[in-house]
């Protein structure tokens, strides 16, 4: 099937595919925004305005890297074509064997009492494209899409192509088809049936040739509605929406990301610092406090790298969140760019050398060597002709929350600090028991928390 029918939303739907990795092998809906859902009661449903999608992923801005594919080992074409073919012969053959004793009643399976030992080989014949199918299945390796979106369990989609079974729990596949080769799979028991029907009770003479007959009368009904359904619209409150293949689902909703990071750098620039973002200057270079200009021939700022390390740790110990590294916030809003920053970061004082300078006091002062690219994403883009860095920061759970160790802080080191943020701005608990009960405080708790002037 090249396209699918599913409910109509505001969100305009874009592509429709099956993921094995959603409750209940639900059909998972692509919407134009680069956003999924998939199908359910409406009741249960967190949209508003009674739409039959639940989120998955509601808003592009909440993947905080860019989509990873992970190639599988089906070649899911093949395996489709291959299974559906092999259908026809066996579905043709095992019909000549059961009506073969119609010419020669000798050929009458009942007759004898031992025919129950064909039983083992009759039900391989009859599911051989089954056994081989699982088979392919269970060995190989789907295809995956992983979503980062700032939570312990990252979303993931897998599935197997366009080889589509349909969802269980909607109406929104075309059901006639997949009827039709559900009976087809069932009409091949008769086979089976007719080895044991001699010599176990369960079954009366002639069972088998009963069944097939009772199939191939059902079968032509079956096709046509099978016929008829795959030529029909979308009926009322459907839209019509490409199958497409999870590599399909990959690069539209890659190029939705990538687009939209680009938008969102512009729009964080022209936002308030809050909960979730912060601007700084520059990890090492040196500005004035009054009129925001850099001071030329400054030494190595380890305050300012203090204040980076400070902001990750909040960000990590709450919420989550963004910094802007590059972007001045007083005493006027203005891109200021990372260059100045290549200074002070390593041989080459260059884009590279800055983020590997970055990722290496970020690891070193939080003491733990996998923080960045798990928890920690560092990005450069440009603005105005000029680089920023963007942090990107996911929230911790609180038996991982995060100490860190600065070199200057207020004037003196400091080890074994706990940041958390605070609206605006990023506070210090300055004790480990006062840490502790904020790890185990609720989060009115915490929006509530008087905090010290240290």
């Amino acid at each position: 099937m090249d396209y699918l029918f599913v409910p109509d939303d505001i969100r305009s739907p874009k592509l429709g595919f099956e993921s094995i990795g959603t409750e209940d092998d639900d059909l998972v809906v692509v919407f134009e925004d680069g956003t999924i859902g998939t199908i359910d009661d409406p009741d249960k449903a967190n949209l508003s305005g009674g739409s039959r999608y639940v989120r998955r992923i509601g808003d592009i801005k909440d993947i905080l890297k860019e989509p990873e594919f992970q190639e599988g080992t089906i070649d899911t074409e093949e395996l489709a074509e291959k299974y559906y073919r092999n259908q026809i012969p066996i579905f043709t053959i095992s019909i000549i064997l059961l009506l073969a004793p119609l010419i020669d009643g000798r050929l009458f399976l009942a007759r004898y009492e031992m025919s129950f030992l064909l039983l083992p080989i009759s039900l391989i014949f009859a599911y051989f494209p089954e056994f081989i199918l699982f088979r392919k299945i269970k060995d190989g390796k789907p295809s995956r899409i992983i979503f980062d979106i700032g939570e312990e369990n990252s979303v993931e989609l897998s599935s197997f192509g366009k080889a589509s079974k349909s969802s269980k729990g909607s109406q929104t596949v075309r059901s006639g088809p997949r009827y039709f080769l559900g009976f087809v799979i069932l009409a091949k028991a008769a086979l089976p049936i007719s080895t044991i029907e001699g010599s176990v009770n369960a079954f009366d003479p002639g069972s088998g040739i009963a069944f097939l007959l009772g199939s191939l009368f059902l079968i032509p009904i079956l096709s046509l509605w099978a016929w008829i359904d795959t030529r029909r619209g979308p009926l009322h409150g459907e839209v019509k929406v490409k199958h497409a293949s999870l590599r399909e689902v990959y690069e539209f909703i890659r190029e939705k990301w990538i687009s939209g990071s680009l938008e969102t750098i512009s729009g964080l620039i022209s936002e308030p610092e809050g909960q979730h973002l912060e601007f700084k200057s520059s990890i090492w270079t040196t500005y004035r406090n009054d009129t925001g200009e850099q001071v030329i021939g400054a030494a190595k700022n380890d305050k300012t790298e203090g204040s980076i390390i400070k902001t990750i740790a909040a960000f990590l110990n709450t919420y989550g969140g963004k910094l802007i590294i590059g972007v001045q916030d007083k005493p006027s809003r203005r891109v200021v760019g990372i260059e100045p920053d290549f200074e002070y970061s390593g041989l080459s004082k260059d884009i590279e050398s800055f983020q590997n300078s970055l990722s290496d006091i970020i690891c070193s002062s939080m003491k733990e060597d996998t923080i960045v690219g798990t928890y920690v994403k560092i990005d450069v883009e440009s603005i105005e002709e000029k680089m920023v860095c963007i942090v990107t920061v996911r929230k911790r759970q609180p038996e991982s929350w995060t100490y860190v160790d600065l070199k200057n802080w207020n004037g003196k080191p400091i080890t074994d600090a706990f940041f958390v943020r605070n609206g605006p701005q990023s506070k210090l608990i300055s004790s480990r028991a006062s840490a502790d009960e904020w790890k185990r405080s609720s989060e009115e708790h915490r929006d509530n928390w008087e905090f010290s002037d240290d």
